[in-house]
């Protein structure tokens, strides 16, 4: 925010964290670019508050920092840089969130960023989030809407201790085992794991993994208040399969000229109107078709202007005793 502010004139950015204290860290971060600048290069500044940088004409760019507890966060002004810092946190994020968007023009040269620690698998943050991440997933190329960006614990060079002369970290966990299998961790960052769990996180691994995830799963998994142990579920997790994704499209039947059917088509996502398959249906086998039909309510009730539930279906092998497809969209109930 700061940078476009600076090199770009007649451009305006507004942040906004959870609290007071994370904004005014922000913010002197930002006062501190502008400091450090050497006297040839430093534009000289209009006007300076405890949350805003104005720089002086002709430039006329202005950087704003807010907490965001205000639902009419961008109410009077016209930002076209906004960065939401620990969005998950946020009291209202969806209506706060609406506003900024309301108030932001589109075009060349605007950006939003809403960044986050994960805060359990719900609210805002989280379901734009994954739908971001699962329409990425299905098509890398695809950079319209929101675009995910994740990162490690294992892709900072600071997390790693060195080992002693001869030490050994054997017998490895089950967890590192797989840390190393899957997400190429070296025995140095297992070490300072090790360590950070010990110290800092009161021997919870849980707690570790909240706080540095390894992967996006990870995250949303181990934060909030889940009901069962997040052990116990990337154990499960570990065993699920990657389901075949199938998309329900209306076509005509030919029966009569107005009647229509749903036909399944493969599709590489079906993020809203999705059924995905983990295993074909097996001649023979019973099956039982349960679902959870949304209301139409509103997800979030505090967010007039968000989306309405989810309404779900799970496809249930009675032979295998094994969940062999999903469902889940935003139907008119």
């Amino acid at each position: 925010a700061f940078s476009r502010c600076y090199h770009q004139p007649n451009y305006s950015a507004l942040a906004a964290a959870h609290d007071d204290d994370a904004t005014g860290v922000i913010f002197r971060m930002a006062r501190l670019f502008q400091d450090e600048l050497p006297d040839a290069e430093r534009r000289p500044l209009q006007y300076s508050s405890r949350s805003e940088l104005a720089w002086a004409p002709p430039h006329r760019s202005v950087f704003r920092m807010k907490t965001a507890g205000d639902t009419d966060l961008a109410r009077g002004s016209t930002p076209m840089f906004f960065h939401g810092s620990e969005v998950a946190y946020w009291p209202s994020p969806a209506d706060t969130w609406q506003s900024v968007m309301d108030a932001m023009p589109t075009g060349p040269g605007t950006l939003a960023v809403m960044e986050s620690t994960a805060n359990g698998m719900g609210g805002m943050f989280y379901e734009v989030w994954r739908e971001a991440w699962e329409r990425h997933r299905a098509d890398p190329e695809d950079y319209q809407g929101w675009y995910p960006l994740f990162f490690s614990w294992l892709s900072f060079p600071d997390y790693q201790t060195p080992l002693l002369g001869g030490e050994t970290l054997e017998p490895l966990s089950a967890v590192e085992r797989a840390l190393m299998a899957e997400r190429g961790a070296t025995l140095e960052q297992l070490k300072w794991r090790r360590i950070k769990i010990r110290d800092d996180c009161g021997g919870d691994e849980d707690r570790f993994a909240q706080e540095y995830p390894a992967h996006p799963g990870e995250a949303f998994l181990t934060s909030g208040r889940p009901v069962f142990r997040a052990e116990q579920l990337r154990y499960h997790a570990a065993c699920i399969r990657r389901p075949k994704w199938v998309t329900l499209e209306e076509s005509r039947s030919g029966v009569t000229p107005d009647a229509t059917r749903i036909v399944a088509q493969d599709g590489s996502g079906g993020l809203l109107l999705g059924l995905a398959v983990y295993q074909p249906p097996q001649e023979h086998h019973k099956y039982t078709v349960g679902g959870d039909v949304a209301e139409g309510k509103l997800a979030d009730p505090d967010a007039p202007k968000g989306q309405t539930d989810w309404s779900a279906i799970a496809v249930y092998n009675r032979t295998t005793h094994s969940i062999d497809a999903t469902w889940r969209g935003r139907i008119d109930p």
